[in-house]
């Protein structure tokens, strides 16, 4: 898989008519953004899907650690707010979902051992989201915003973990998270929609989405 960006060569018109013309083709795709100065937009995409009939940069490879995923919908009334209207540093409405923009003052990534364990969790420390299974299954990722994670869960399955992040602190820490535990064989995918468990129960959002199996179930 290669990292593309059209971003210096065309304008938005044409960015989203390839984005259609990616869809309609059936070529399997993710939407990339990058939260380094000038925030370009990639697509990844196997290397026979790369068009060499427009002009196009591979991401280069120092570059791929500030990449991290767009989020996508998962549902229609979403869409319209995801449809990419900006270049340049406006990436916020893109970067950050329902979990994320839950974030305050702490913020922690840890992994999950099993759902009865994200039920018995949620009893004690509120809603917990649940990001999907990665890196081989060896990860289910859970985000808490309750700092008391600490005293339920081992040190060794605290992933990641920032106290009062600013907006682009919380974008170095998912990115860092990409890098650093994932070490770029996947990146965190974001929907607008993230399964969560709450007071016991696992809420799971009745969407269709690509690889569901992958992001909404354990």
């Amino acid at each position: 898989m290669k990292y593309v960006t059209i971003d210096p060569y065309y304008d938005l018109d044409f960015y989203n008519e390839t984005l259609d013309a990616l869809r309609n083709n059936k070529v399997r795709f993710s939407e990339y953004i990058s939260i380094k100065n000038p925030y370009l937009w990639y697509f990844e995409v196997e290397d026979d899907n790369i068009p060499k009939f427009i002009n196009f940069d591979f991401c280069p490879k120092p570059e791929e650690k500030f990449l991290i995923s767009k989020v996508y919908p998962c549902i229609p009334s979403d869409e319209v707010p995801l449809f990419r209207r900006h270049k340049g540093n406006n990436i916020w409405p893109y970067v950050f979902n329902d979990c994320f923009q839950a974030v305050d003052d702490y913020c922690c990534l840890f992994n999950l051992k099993s759902k009865e364990q994200g039920t018995e969790l949620s009893k004690s420390l509120g809603r917990i989201y649940y990001l999907g299974k990665y890196y081989s299954n060896k990860y289910r990722l859970c985000l808490t915003t309750n700092p008391n994670i600490r005293n339920f869960v081992p040190s060794e399955d605290i992933l990641s973990e920032i106290k009062d992040p600013s907006p682009l602190e919380l974008l170095r820490m998912e990115a860092d998270f990409n890098f650093k535990v994932l070490y770029s064989k996947e990146r965190i995918k974001k929907f607008s929609i993230t399964p969560y468990f709450e007071k016991g129960i696992f809420e799971i959002p009745s969407v269709q989405v690509q690889d569901k199996k992958k992001y909404f179930t354990l």
